[in-house]
């Protein structure tokens, strides 16, 4: 049998681990973002990996979505929404 204390301990560790690498992985996309803003170019920005990272991301959505691990749905939702806007601002800014 296993100790419903010490489930409920790790399944809060891991619900805080994931909020803390999706406020990282969020914020890995705002120095590309806020270069291609200040500049007004996208010059060097791979359009391709970030669409690859998005649709990764949407289907790793869907997967949380499916397993109702809503820590990662909440973070890797903003995250993919960040990958989306640096997409979008490389295009708007080739």
């Amino acid at each position: 049998m296993s100790n419903p204390k010490k489930n409920s301990f790790k399944n809060t560790l891991f619900n805080v681990l994931q909020y803390i690498s999706g406020i990282i992985f969020i914020a890995a996309y705002i120095p590309q973002i806020r270069l291609i803003l200040v500049t007004q170019s996208s010059a060097g920005a791979s359009l391709g990996t970030f669409l690859s990272i998005c649709v990764g991301a949407i289907i790793l959505e869907l997967y949380a979505i499916h397993k109702k691990a809503w820590a990662l749905v909440v973070t890797n939702g903003a995250a993919t929404l960040a990958a989306g806007l640096t997409g979008l601002l490389i295009i708007i800014y080739r």
